[in-house]
C-alpha cells in the first residue's frame, strides 16, 4: 500500500466490494470497522446504523473512511438529496480522509476514447448527477473519488451481465445475451478492492479510475467465459438488435503514477476462479 494506515472504517461493507474491501484490510492487518443498515458476524469491529449519518467517527486522527453505501437507482430527488447530506456530514467527522466510491458511469458511454478522470464531465441522467455532486463535496474536503468500471467476482449479483452469461454454462446451443456490442471495463472485485485501500491510505486526493483498463464487448465477454469452460464451439447470439454504439473505456495510468496500484487478475482467470467457487 501508499503508506501504512492502521485503521479504516467502511459504509456499506455488506456489500459486494464492501466484503472484499474488510477482507482484504484484515490480511493487511488493519482495523477495519464495518458500517452497515444490518447484521455482521463480528459485532466487536461492527456499527449497524439505520442512517449513514450515524457513521461514528474516527477512532484516531489517523483513521480513513471507505464510502461505499450509496443507492444504484435513484427514483425520487430525495434520494438525491440524502445522498448528498450523507456525504456532507462524512466528511465533517474528522477522518483523515474520505474515500468516496463514484461509478465511471458518469462519463457516458458516447465516446470511443477512454476517459481520464481530469476530463469535463456533464452528467446525463439523475444517477451521474447525484455521483458528480457527492464527487464535488469530497474533493472539496480534500477527499479522493474512485470512478469504479463494472466488478466482477464471486459474490457478484445474479442480475449482472457476466452472471447471465455464467448461468447458461454449461449448455448447449447458442448463448444468449440481451445484446452483444457495447463495450465495457470489466475489473477484478478483488483488485478494485486493493486500489481503494491503496488511494484512501495514500497522500493523494482527486479523482481516479479504477478498471481493468481493457475493455471488451458483450459479445467478447460471453466468448471469453465460452473458452474458459470448453465449450468455445457454442455461439453467442443477441436477443435483440444492437442499437446506437455503447463505450466506456477508461484510462487507469493516473491511479497507477498516484499509488502504484495496477490490476493483477486478468478476465479469463477471474472467470475461472467465479466457475470454481460456484462448484
Amino acid at each position: 500500500m501508499a503508506e501504512i494506515v492502521s485503521r479504516i472504517t467502511v459504509t456499506g461493507a455488506r456489500g459486494f466490494l464492501g466484503r472484499w474491501l474488510i477482507a482484504r484490510a484484515r490480511e493487511l492487518d488493519m482495523d477495519a470497522r464495518e458500517v452497515t443498515r444490518g447484521p455482521a458476524a463480528d459485532t466487536n469491529s461492527h456499527a449497524r446504523v439505520g442512517d449513514y449519518r450515524q457513521t461514528p467517527p474516527p477512532r484516531d486522527p489517523s483513521e480513513v473512511l471507505v464510502h461505499l453505501a450509496q443507492p444504484n437507482r435513484l427514483d425520487l430527488a430525495v434520494d438525491v438529496d440524502e445522498a448528498i447530506a450523507v456525504v456532507d456530514h462524512l466528511a465533517r467527522q474528522g477522518y483523515r480522509r474520505v474515500c468516496y466510491a463514484s461509478s465511471a458511469a458518469v462519463y457516458g458511454d458516447k465516446s470511443m476514447q477512454a476517459h481520464r478522470p481530469n476530463e469535463t464531465v456533464t452528467a446525463r441522467s439523475g444517477y451521474a448527477s447525484m455521483k458528480l455532486e457527492c464527487e464535488g463535496r469530497v474533493l472539496a474536503a480534500g477527499g479522493t473519488v474512485i470512478r469504479l468500471t463494472n466488478l466482477y467476482g464471486p459474490g457478484q449479483s445474479d442480475e449482472s451481465v457476466l452472471s447471465r452469461i455464467l448461468q447458461q454454462i454449461p449448455g448447449t446451443g447458442p448463448l444468449l445475451v440481451r445484446t452483444v456490442s457495447p463495450v465495457r471495463d470489466f475489473c477484478w472485485v478483488g483488485d478494485a478492492a486493493q486500489a481503494a485501500l491503496d488511494l484512501a491510505a495514500g497522500r493523494v486526493s482527486g479523482i481516479f479510475n479504477v478498471g481493468h483498463g481493457k475493455s471488451l464487448s458483450i459479445g467478447d465477454l460471453a466468448s471469453t467465459a465460452l473458452e474458459v469452460a470448453g465449450e468455445a464451439g457454442r455461439s453467442v447470439e443477441p436477443e435483440v438488435p444492437d442499437g446506437l454504439p455503447s463505450v466506456l473505456a477508461v484510462d487507469i495510468s493516473e491511479t497507477s503514477k498516484a499509488c502504484g496500484w495496477v490490476p493483477h487478475m486478468s478476465l479469463a482467470d477471474g472467470i475461472r476462479r467465479i466457475m470454481m467457487d460456484s462448484k
